[in-house]
């Protein structure tokens, strides 16, 4: 019986990688990825070993065997070779192997951050509280609400906000969040539950947008337009909510949604629906003056967004009672009066002005 010559082989660095050999082999090529069958066990390849390297891959465990070709004795002996780069894997008995040790730290990280109790320090009357009320509601965090006497500012408040010291404020995990919209956007993205803001990067740029525009351009104006002193201010104030608001109108009629959100409330409903679907009301009693409803046809898209927004358990659930909240704000008119002043005479600055408004004066043509 006829022995095959090993020194008449190639040694297997030129079998695997020289391309160009001309020596009469023909190859099968059995592949197997790790120790259990898969697609590519039963595809069998039979070429020159010359092309052997097109079809090198470090993942997969090559079993090579040559056979001599028709030219060569018949009963040849078959030599069986291994990929050096591959490396063995560790066999594990569970089928299931437990997850990365890092993974499972910032697993048990995250379960720790979203188990701290939450405190939301706040106060009676604020709609801006409010936002922050209804994003934890929403999500169905629980929280714990300290409230502030706004005319003596606790350490607690005055450590935890020292730039604004200002309610709202959100302590969860020995960390401070300030800011109604910035806190909302916080509980939407550290806890779990229904999403305040969409998962399309377009529709979430848009739904801060009409947030900030709500805040910006229908929300400010209202302070000067229910209680400036001067008439002519109060009038161009109300005529800058009115427009504000005439946009919010038309972008509730075009979308056909229940809220400016979608069919859910999110960043953009919070921004303004506590406001303008409670707040005003008790405001407009209190200051002699109608902003939202002149008669019954007008505004239809927006009274029924107002609507559907108190109608909602969670925003229920967070609603001050409007007697409690009428007898707060009528102590307290002498104070917003003061407030629509200043904000008025703040900088010299009008209201409605664009962001990309100068604040110099063109200077005239000679």
């Amino acid at each position: 019986m006829a022995s095959l010559n090993h020194s008449a082989l190639p040694s297997w660095p030129k079998v695997w990688t020289n391309r160009k050999h001309t020596a009469h082999h023909s190859i099968r090529v059995t592949v197997f990825r790790g120790s259990r069958p898969s697609l590519f066990q039963s595809s069998v390849l039979v070429r020159q070993y010359s092309t052997l390297s097109s079809i090198h891959h470090p993942r997969f465990e090559l079993r090579i065997n040559l056979y001599i070709s028709a030219s060569a004795p018949t009963n040849s002996q078959v030599i069986h070779t291994k990929n050096p780069l591959t490396k063995k894997k560790k066999k594990r008995d569970h089928p299931n192997p437990t997850p990365r040790v890092s993974q499972s730290i910032r697993s048990s990280t995250e379960a720790k951050k979203m188990a701290a109790k939450v405190k939301l320090i706040g106060a009676f009357g604020s709609p801006f509280v409010h936002r922050a009320e209804v994003a934890l509601r929403l999500k169905g965090v629980p929280y714990e609400l300290v409230l502030e006497d706004l005319r003596s500012k606790s350490e607690l408040l005055l450590r935890h906000n020292p730039v604004h010291r200002k309610v709202p404020v959100l302590l969860h995990g020995g960390r401070a969040v300030s800011e109604s919209l910035l806190i909302v956007e916080y509980v939407d993205e550290a806890f779990h539950g229904p999403p305040l803001l969409p998962a399309d990067p377009y529709d979430r740029a848009l739904a801060r947008f009409w947030a900030r525009f709500l805040h910006d351009k229908c929300l400010e104006p209202l302070q000067p337009a229910l209680f400036a002193a001067d008439g002519e201010a109060r009038a161009a104030s109300m005529a800058a909510a009115r427009e504000g608001l005439a946009l919010v109108e038309e972008r509730l009629k075009a979308t056909g949604k229940r809220f400016l959100g979608g069919d859910a409330i999110g960043l953009a409903d919070i921004a303004a629906g506590g406001l303008l679907a409670h707040w005003l009301g008790v405001l407009e009693e209190v200051a002699g003056v109608r902003v939202l409803i002149m008669s019954d046809d007008e505004w239809p898209a927006l009274r029924r967004w107002a609507a559907e927004y108190i109608s909602d358990e969670a925003v229920k659930g967070c609603l001050p009672e409007r007697a409690r909240l009428l007898a707060y704000f009528a102590g307290i008119r002498d104070k917003c009066v003061s407030v629509a002043n200043s904000m008025l005479a703040k900088d010299g600055r009008s209201l409605g002005k664009t962001e990309t408004e100068p604040k110099y004066r063109r200077r005239k043509p000679l």
